[in-house]
């Protein structure tokens, strides 16, 4: 085992794409490395946070049929409008795929298409801030995977 270069990792950025949007999700030489197919038309869509705001744990849990990862990443989205309802609506209601990106530009996936993510969200308003807390608790078989490359999304070329 060698010393870790990054050190300090930060999350600066999540994005999601609905489960039924993603083709498929296949290994590569690296058992922890997944690249993703998403469906023709599909992109990652950007999740804003308050920078600061985002954490991701991965705890084992043992049990008689082997390692359970349970995985939890919480930030914070800030103010209420009326622009977000439906997007945030959406986040909780359908299961996704989330890719949280690093600092260092190394990204993560948490879910996959047999057991996708499922987001909660709390809101709260007081005289210091308005925001929701949004918590994603997944328990998975496996760690989260390195996020190595994407295809497809693209729309097929007019012709």
């Amino acid at each position: 085992m060698n010393k870790n270069q990054n050190l300090i990792p930060l999350i600066c950025q999540i994005h999601y794409q609905q489960s039924r949007n993603v083709d498929s999700i296949t290994k590569n030489e690296d058992r922890f490395k997944r690249s993703i197919t998403l469906v023709a038309g599909s992109e990652w869509e950007e999740i804003y946070f308050s920078p600061g705001t985002a954490k991701f744990e991965e705890k084992t849990k043992r049990n008689k049929a082997g390692i359970l990862y349970n995985q939890k990443l919480s930030f914070k989205f800030p103010g209420e409008d009326d622009d977000n309802i439906e997007a945030i609506s959406n986040l909780v209601i359908i299961p996704v795929i989330l890719k949280v990106t690093y600092n260092n530009g190394k990204s993560k996936i948490i879910g996959d298409l047999n057991n996708p993510v499922k987001v909660d969200q709390d809101y709260s308003s007081d005289n210091k801030a308005i925001q929701f807390d949004f918590v994603i608790e997944h328990e998975s078989s496996h760690p989260a995977y390195w996020f190595e490359t994407i295809s497809g999304g693209e729309p097929p070329p007019d012709e």
